[in-house]
């Protein structure tokens, strides 16, 4: 138990370090493009770039590190009014809900990464969910990868396990048929787009962003935080 202890110190020590190095590089890239612009009147190109993947990973490194210390952001005025094992209770409810929020997210973050047609990262997300997990969502949205690609017959394929699994849903159904439209020799879609329209890209991305905000202030009123950055 001491060689842990001494080992998570010294990681937490070099976790510092990076976030440190990272902060100062940061302040640094700004510093210079700053000077190149203004004294110089030659601005840089790449400054502005490498300052924004900097500022990514501080709050990566920070976030992570305030979680280990309980340094983040949240509201103890209901929960310092509990009981002590309640509290205790609560702590723990807190640290595994985070995850929770983030599986339930998985399959609006693949359909968002669909839509960006980034394929090979969301099928790798698919590809992860063992298959006994693999329900009418993971199918349909597998299908929404083939179809991105042209694989149409494992679309149909996909499209059809999807309906067979959840026969109520009118999005699988819609996708199924439109597949079917097309098979016949039709353009187009009887029943319209799905999941496909810029309208429905900033729709997944806003949700994702509303869920989350959402989880993150119940979480900080109890206590805990989910958006470690915020």
């Amino acid at each position: 138990m001491e060689k842990i202890k001494k080992f998570y110190h010294v990681l937490m020590k070099i976790e510092e370090c990076i976030f440190c190095v990272i902060l100062l590089a940061m302040a640094g890239v700004v510093t210079l493009q700053v000077f190149f612009r203004y004294v110089l009147g030659d601005p840089l190109t790449w400054t502005e770039e490498l300052s924004r993947f900097l500022f990514v990973w501080l709050i990566a490194f920070a976030a992570g590190y305030s979680v280990s210390t309980r340094e983040h952001i949240k509201v103890e005025l209901i929960v310092d009014l509990l009981p002590k094992k309640v509290q205790k209770i609560l702590d723990v409810i807190m640290s595994i809900l985070p995850l929770g929020v983030f599986v339930y997210l998985i399959p609006t973050c693949v359909q968002f990464m669909i839509q960006q047609n980034r394929l090979v990262e969301a099928e790798e997300l698919l590809d992860g969910i063992p298959t006994k997990n693999r329900d009418g969502e993971w199918y349909f949205l597998k299908g929404s990868v083939f179809f991105q690609r042209g694989w149409l017959d494992d679309a149909m394929s996909h499209f059809s396990n999807a309906c067979r699994m959840n026969p109520n849903n009118p999005e699988y159904r819609a996708a199924l048929n439109r597949m079917m439209w097309q098979q016949q020799g039709n353009m187009g879609s009887p029943n319209g787009a799905y999941r496909t329209s810029d309208v429905s890209n900033m729709n997944a991305a806003c949700n994702c962003c509303n869920q989350l905000i959402c989880a993150d202030c119940c979480c900080e009123c109890m206590g805990g935080d989910l958006i470690s950055c915020c």
